[in-house]
C-alpha cells in the first residue's frame, strides 16, 4: 500500500487532526478513523502500527473505554480489514473487528468482576 509522500505528511497529519476535531460520530468509530489514516499517512520510519495503536487505545480510555489489544491471531484480519478502509473505502470490516476487541475486553472485565464477587461470598 502506498504511504503519504514525506513531503506531504505534515499536511495530511494536519487535516488528520482537523477531521478529528470536527467528527460527531461515536469515540470507538472516531478512534477507528483515526488509526486507519494514521496508518495511511505513515508518518515514522518506523514504529508507525505501534504508535497507531497507541493513539487509539488513548482515544478510547480517554472516553472511558478500556484499551483493546490486537492479539497475535488476528493480525491477518486486523492487516486485511484496515487494508479494506484504507484502499476499498469500505470501514466495515476495521470498525467490526475494532468493536468486537472492545466487547471482549469488557466481557473479560464482567467475568474478573463475577469471579471474585464468588469468591467473597465463599
Amino acid at each position: 500500500m502506498k504511504t503519504a509522500d514525506p513531503l506531504e505528511i505534515r499536511d495530511d497529519m494536519d487535516l488528520l487532526f482537523r477531521r478529528l476535531d470536527e467528527s460527531e460520530v461515536a469515540v470507538p468509530l472516531k478512534a477507528a478513523g483515526f488509526h486507519a489514516m494514521f496508518e495511511n499517512i505513515h508518518p515514522f520510519a518506523d514504529g508507525n502500527g505501534r504508535t497507531g495503536r497507541q493513539v487509539l487505545n488513548l482515544m478510547l480510555m480517554e472516553d472511558g473505554y478500556r484499551s483493546v489489544a490486537i492479539k497475535y491471531d488476528v493480525g491477518r484480519t486486523y492487516g486485511k480489514s484496515l487494508e479494506a478502509w484504507q484502499v476499498g473505502s469500505d470501514p466495515v470490516p476495521f470498525a467490526s473487528s475494532l468493536l468486537a476487541s472492545l466487547e471482549d475486553e469488557q466481557q473479560q472485565v464482567i467475568m474478573m468482576i463475577t469471579e471474585m464477587r464468588g469468591a467473597a461470598r465463599a
